[in-house]
Protein backbone atom coordinates (compact mmCIF):
# COMPACT_ATOMS: atom_id res chain seq x y z
CA UNK A 1 0.00 0.00 0.00
CA UNK A 2 2.80 2.56 1.03
CA UNK A 3 4.68 1.60 -2.17
CA UNK A 4 1.19 2.00 -4.35
CA UNK A 5 0.75 5.48 -2.80
CA UNK A 6 4.23 7.05 -3.63
CA UNK A 7 3.81 5.87 -7.15
CA UNK A 8 0.39 7.12 -7.41
CA UNK A 9 1.56 10.31 -5.82
CA UNK A 10 4.28 11.21 -8.48
CA UNK A 11 2.02 10.62 -11.38
CA UNK A 12 -0.65 13.07 -9.89
CA UNK A 13 2.64 15.76 -9.65
CA UNK A 14 4.62 14.51 -12.65
CA UNK A 15 1.88 13.78 -14.90
CA UNK A 16 -0.81 16.25 -13.19
CA UNK A 17 -3.31 13.05 -12.89
CA UNK A 18 -6.09 13.97 -10.65
CA UNK A 19 -5.65 12.16 -7.53
CA UNK A 20 -7.50 11.43 -4.38
CA UNK A 21 -6.17 9.20 -1.37
CA UNK A 22 -8.34 8.02 1.27
CA UNK A 23 -7.28 6.54 3.97
CA UNK A 24 -9.82 4.20 6.02
CA UNK A 25 -9.78 2.83 9.33
CA UNK A 26 -10.87 -0.83 10.20
CA UNK A 27 -13.84 -1.04 8.15
CA UNK A 28 -16.87 -3.06 10.09
CA UNK A 29 -20.13 -3.82 8.71
CA UNK A 30 -23.07 -5.48 8.30
CA UNK A 31 -22.52 -7.81 4.85
CA UNK A 32 -18.96 -9.10 5.09
CA UNK A 33 -18.36 -12.40 4.61
CA UNK A 34 -14.93 -12.40 5.62
CA UNK A 35 -13.38 -13.45 8.75
CA UNK A 36 -11.48 -10.08 9.47
CA UNK A 37 -13.42 -9.01 12.68
CA UNK A 38 -13.76 -12.24 13.96
CA UNK A 39 -17.23 -11.29 14.51
CA UNK A 40 -18.73 -14.86 13.75
CA UNK A 41 -15.99 -16.32 16.06
CA UNK A 42 -16.29 -14.56 19.23
CA UNK A 43 -20.45 -14.77 18.84
CA UNK A 44 -20.12 -19.01 18.59
CA UNK A 45 -17.57 -18.85 21.39
CA UNK A 46 -14.84 -19.61 19.70
CA UNK A 47 -12.34 -17.48 20.81
CA UNK A 48 -10.88 -18.81 24.24
CA UNK A 49 -8.37 -15.59 24.27
CA UNK A 50 -7.61 -11.84 23.47
CA UNK A 51 -4.33 -10.74 21.72
CA UNK A 52 -3.59 -7.33 22.01
CA UNK A 53 -6.92 -6.62 24.69
CA UNK A 54 -5.27 -3.21 25.26
CA UNK A 55 -4.60 -1.89 21.45
CA UNK A 56 -6.57 0.47 20.34
CA UNK A 57 -8.25 1.10 16.76
CA UNK A 58 -10.36 3.48 14.87
CA UNK A 59 -13.45 1.80 13.55
CA UNK A 60 -15.57 3.10 10.64
CA UNK A 61 -18.87 1.91 9.11
CA UNK A 62 -18.94 0.01 5.73
CA UNK A 63 -21.61 2.72 4.70
CA UNK A 64 -19.36 5.79 5.75
CA UNK A 65 -16.42 4.16 4.22
CA UNK A 66 -18.40 3.82 1.15
CA UNK A 67 -19.53 7.37 1.14
CA UNK A 68 -16.26 8.91 1.92
CA UNK A 69 -14.72 7.32 -1.69
CA UNK A 70 -17.61 8.22 -3.51
CA UNK A 71 -17.23 11.86 -2.45
CA UNK A 72 -13.58 12.11 -2.65
CA UNK A 73 -13.80 11.16 -6.27
CA UNK A 74 -16.82 13.24 -7.09
CA UNK A 75 -15.63 16.53 -6.00
CA UNK A 76 -12.91 18.36 -7.79
CA UNK A 77 -11.72 20.49 -4.44
CA UNK A 78 -10.29 17.15 -3.15
CA UNK A 79 -7.91 16.13 -6.33
CA UNK A 80 -4.35 16.06 -4.44
CA UNK A 81 -5.84 15.69 -0.77
CA UNK A 82 -5.40 12.82 1.68
CA UNK A 83 -7.89 11.98 3.87
CA UNK A 84 -8.17 9.61 7.02
CA UNK A 85 -11.71 8.33 7.30
CA UNK A 86 -13.07 7.16 11.00
CA UNK A 87 -13.81 8.33 14.14
CA UNK A 88 -14.99 5.32 16.58
CA UNK A 89 -12.48 4.36 18.80
CA UNK A 90 -12.40 1.48 21.27
CA UNK A 91 -9.96 -0.84 22.47
CA UNK A 92 -9.56 -4.80 21.54
CA UNK A 93 -11.18 -5.80 24.58
CA UNK A 94 -13.87 -3.03 24.80
CA UNK A 95 -14.80 -4.32 20.95
CA UNK A 96 -15.51 -7.68 21.48
CA UNK A 97 -17.27 -6.98 24.84
CA UNK A 98 -19.50 -5.08 22.84
CA UNK A 99 -19.83 -7.62 20.61
CA UNK A 100 -20.82 -10.38 23.46
CA UNK A 101 -23.41 -7.70 25.30
CA UNK A 102 -25.25 -7.75 21.86
CA UNK A 103 -24.80 -11.46 21.12
CA UNK A 104 -25.80 -12.57 24.65
CA UNK A 105 -22.24 -14.04 24.75
CA UNK A 106 -19.53 -13.97 27.39
CA UNK A 107 -15.89 -12.79 26.29
CA UNK A 108 -12.37 -13.44 26.87
CA UNK A 109 -10.63 -12.35 29.85
CA UNK A 110 -6.88 -13.75 29.17
CA UNK A 111 -4.68 -11.55 27.04
CA UNK A 112 -1.83 -13.51 25.34
CA UNK A 113 1.50 -11.47 24.38
CA UNK A 114 1.92 -11.25 20.79
CA UNK A 115 5.65 -11.98 21.67
CA UNK A 116 4.49 -15.35 22.50
CA UNK A 117 2.05 -16.10 19.48
CA UNK A 118 4.28 -14.67 16.95
CA UNK A 119 6.42 -18.23 16.32
CA UNK A 120 2.76 -19.95 16.18
CA UNK A 121 1.62 -17.74 13.63
CA UNK A 122 4.35 -18.31 11.43
CA UNK A 123 3.90 -22.21 11.57
CA UNK A 124 0.26 -21.56 10.71
CA UNK A 125 1.14 -19.38 7.85
CA UNK A 126 3.16 -22.43 6.29
CA UNK A 127 0.63 -24.57 6.43
CA UNK A 128 -2.33 -22.30 4.96
CA UNK A 129 0.08 -22.05 2.53
CA UNK A 130 -0.35 -25.78 1.54
CA UNK A 131 -3.59 -26.62 2.50
CA UNK A 132 -5.14 -23.16 1.22
CA UNK A 133 -7.37 -22.51 4.36
CA UNK A 134 -6.75 -19.28 6.46
CA UNK A 135 -4.89 -19.54 9.48
CA UNK A 136 -6.44 -19.76 12.55
CA UNK A 137 -4.09 -16.73 14.20
CA UNK A 138 -3.00 -14.48 10.49
CA UNK A 139 0.16 -13.61 11.22
CA UNK A 140 -0.15 -9.58 9.60
CA UNK A 141 -2.95 -9.65 12.44
CA UNK A 142 -0.23 -9.96 15.45
CA UNK A 143 2.05 -7.40 13.41
CA UNK A 144 -0.33 -5.33 13.31
CA UNK A 145 -1.58 -5.61 17.19
CA UNK A 146 2.32 -5.42 17.94
CA UNK A 147 2.89 -1.96 16.45
CA UNK A 148 0.50 -0.38 18.73
CA UNK A 149 -2.50 1.50 18.87
CA UNK A 150 -4.18 3.01 15.48
CA UNK A 151 -5.48 6.38 15.95
CA UNK A 152 -7.74 8.15 13.20
CA UNK A 153 -8.64 11.62 13.43
CA UNK A 154 -10.88 12.03 10.79
CA UNK A 155 -12.46 15.38 11.26
CA UNK A 156 -11.29 16.80 7.62
CA UNK A 157 -13.43 14.49 6.22
CA UNK A 158 -16.20 15.11 8.14
CA UNK A 159 -15.60 18.59 7.55
CA UNK A 160 -14.60 18.49 3.76
CA UNK A 161 -16.29 15.20 2.59
CA UNK A 162 -19.56 16.10 4.73
CA UNK A 163 -19.20 12.43 6.38
CA UNK A 164 -21.49 11.77 9.31
CA UNK A 165 -19.64 8.64 11.29
CA UNK A 166 -22.02 6.23 12.76
CA UNK A 167 -21.53 4.51 16.49
CA UNK A 168 -19.83 1.55 16.46
CA UNK A 169 -22.92 0.11 18.57
CA UNK A 170 -24.78 0.75 15.79
CA UNK A 171 -22.46 -0.43 13.46
CA UNK A 172 -22.56 -3.97 14.97
CA UNK A 173 -25.72 -4.73 15.96
CA UNK A 174 -27.06 -5.78 12.05
CA UNK A 175 -23.37 -6.85 11.75
CA UNK A 176 -23.97 -9.30 14.26
CA UNK A 177 -27.65 -10.22 13.49
CA UNK A 178 -26.43 -10.95 10.32
CA UNK A 179 -24.38 -14.44 12.01
CA UNK A 180 -26.55 -17.10 10.74
CA UNK A 181 -26.97 -20.46 12.38
CA UNK A 182 -24.68 -21.32 15.55
CA UNK A 183 -24.51 -24.63 16.46
CA UNK A 184 -24.57 -25.55 19.97
CA UNK A 185 -21.39 -27.08 21.33
CA UNK A 186 -23.63 -28.92 24.48
CA UNK A 187 -27.15 -29.88 24.43
CA UNK A 188 -28.73 -30.35 27.96
CA UNK A 189 -31.95 -31.41 28.75
CA UNK A 190 -34.83 -29.38 30.18
CA UNK A 191 -35.16 -31.91 33.58
CA UNK A 192 -31.87 -32.50 34.94
CA UNK A 193 -30.27 -33.09 38.30
CA UNK A 194 -29.62 -30.25 40.11
CA UNK A 195 -26.09 -29.67 40.37
CA UNK A 196 -23.91 -30.59 43.45
CA UNK A 197 -23.95 -28.44 46.66
CA UNK A 198 -20.11 -27.58 46.24
CA UNK A 199 -21.06 -26.35 42.68
CA UNK A 200 -23.74 -23.71 43.69
CA UNK A 201 -22.98 -20.40 43.97
CA UNK A 202 -24.47 -17.74 46.40
CA UNK A 203 -23.99 -14.80 44.14
CA UNK A 204 -27.16 -13.81 41.83
CA UNK A 205 -26.69 -13.67 38.58
CA UNK A 206 -29.20 -12.40 35.72
CA UNK A 207 -30.61 -15.35 33.63
CA UNK A 208 -30.41 -14.31 29.83
CA UNK A 209 -33.32 -15.78 27.99
CA UNK A 210 -32.54 -14.66 24.75
CA UNK A 211 -35.90 -13.04 24.08
CA UNK A 212 -34.95 -9.68 24.04
CA UNK A 213 -37.71 -7.68 25.10
CA UNK A 214 -37.92 -10.15 28.14
CA UNK A 215 -34.41 -9.49 28.88
CA UNK A 216 -34.50 -5.78 28.30
CA UNK A 217 -37.49 -4.51 30.14
CA UNK A 218 -37.91 -7.40 32.46
CA UNK A 219 -34.61 -9.60 33.27
CA UNK A 220 -34.95 -12.64 35.72
CA UNK A 221 -32.80 -13.95 38.32
CA UNK A 222 -31.11 -17.29 37.71
CA UNK A 223 -32.78 -19.92 39.88
CA UNK A 224 -36.15 -17.95 40.12
CA UNK A 225 -38.96 -19.37 38.63
CA UNK A 226 -40.48 -17.26 36.24
CA UNK A 227 -42.88 -19.65 33.85
CA UNK A 228 -45.62 -18.18 35.04
CA UNK A 229 -44.01 -14.48 34.15
CA UNK A 230 -43.29 -14.45 30.69
CA UNK A 231 -46.18 -15.15 28.61
CA UNK A 232 -48.10 -12.32 30.18
CA UNK A 233 -45.17 -10.14 30.04
CA UNK A 234 -44.91 -11.01 26.07
CA UNK A 235 -48.43 -10.28 25.85
CA UNK A 236 -48.96 -6.94 27.67
CA UNK A 237 -45.70 -5.82 25.51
Amino acid sequence: KYLGDNAAWELHQQADLPLSIVYLAAVIGAGDDKATMEVRRAVEGNMPALVGADTTYTYVYLGDAVEAIAQAAMREETIGERYLVGAERATTREYFNLIGDLAGVSMPDLNIPESILKPIASLMELASRVTGVRPMLPIDVLKTTSAGSLLFDGSKAQKELGINYNEIVKIENPFIDERGEIKPTDNWPIHRSAPEFNDQSTETEVLVTGIKVIDLLAPYAKAVSYTHLTLPTIYSV
